[in-house]
């Protein structure tokens, strides 16, 4: 993951990555692949704080086919979302910590994988 602080937002970038020998099914809503946070997927502290998720929340049904992207054997996909769009971020300056975190449910069958990201410390000044 990288993040970085524009005059659009403070722009969270997420690849995800198959390393294995088969396709892997990405869940499109937990993996924000529309560039659009639809869950709290974030964890974000603002100087040792966590801070809070205003975005919306959906309740989904079982997810089905559709509601998956598939990901090829050693490719990856990225998506890039404005934290500030689903965070409350506080204006001043502060020392940020952001890493990404969410299940991915299985397609198919039941159950899930852990998704989550390396962490990202920077300052930014709003």
């Amino acid at each position: 993951m990288a993040v970085k602080h524009s005059m659009q937002g403070i722009l969270a970038t997420v690849t995800f990555s198959n390393t294995s020998a088969a396709a892997a099914a990405l869940y499109k809503w937990n993996a924000c692949f529309d560039n659009y946070i639809h869950n709290d997927v974030f964890e974000i502290e603002l100087d040792g704080v966590r801070i809070s998720y205003f975005g919306i929340l959906a309740k989904r049904g079982e997810p089905m086919a559709d509601d998956f992207v598939m990901v090829a054997p050693g490719k990856k996909v990225s998506c890039t979302v404005d934290l500030a769009a689903a965070y409350k971020f506080l204006a001043g300056k502060h020392r940020c910590k952001i890493r990404y975190s969410a299940l991915n449910p299985y397609l198919g069958r039941t159950g899930f994988d852990s998704l989550t990201s390396n962490g990202v410390v920077f300052e930014y000044s709003l």
